[in-house]
């Protein structure tokens, strides 16, 4: 079958180079070899094998991020390459520089639905973890209160916005 065959497709893909801690806390992942379900076209059956890896340190090489916003990370367990889905793993922790500012801007619409987060990504254990997806909760072309900018320690960028009176 043809990658138009299917709703589910990855538009990003991402070579990385980070140690992570898998994290099965009230989780109940999979690991998937060769590539993520459902891009794997049902070859690969869904799984709970990330379960009993809860607490494991992994080196992570490459992330998948699908057109739906889902993220997937691959690294080596066993000399095989699999994937889990990066919501199961608590990613390196980075620390960052925050100005604070006050301005008016829409948001746009972007071709990848970027997620959003309550506080800088990646700063603490769990703040990872999105609270949503600009496109899919319809945020894309409101106009925001912008709060505050942050540059991370690994110099990745972020805004803090108002919408709706919430950040």
């Amino acid at each position: 079958m043809a990658d138009s065959d299917f709703d589910v497709y990855v538009s990003n893909m991402l070579t990385v180079n980070y140690d992570a801690t898998i994290d099965q806390t009230a989780r109940f992942d999979g690991l998937y070899p060769g590539m993520i379900w459902p891009y794997n076209h049902g070859s690969v059956a869904g799984n709970h094998a990330a379960r009993p890896l809860h607490g494991v340190q992994i080196h992570v090489t490459r992330e998948a991020i699908l057109n739906t916003g889902l993220t997937f990370a691959e690294f080596n367990w066993q000399d095989k390459d699999v994937w889990i889905l990066k919501d199961g793993i608590i990613p390196p922790t980075f620390t960052a520089k925050i100005k604070l500012t006050n301005q008016l801007a829409i948001l746009a619409k972007p071709e990848i639905d970027y997620p959003y987060f309550k506080a800088v990504p990646q700063t603490n254990r769990h703040n990872h973890i999105p609270l949503g997806y600009l496109n899919k909760q319809r945020l894309a072309g409101q106009n925001v209160l912008v709060t505050a900018q942050a540059i991370r320690s690994d110099n990745a960028e972020f805004t803090q916005f108002f919408i709706n009176g919430s950040s």
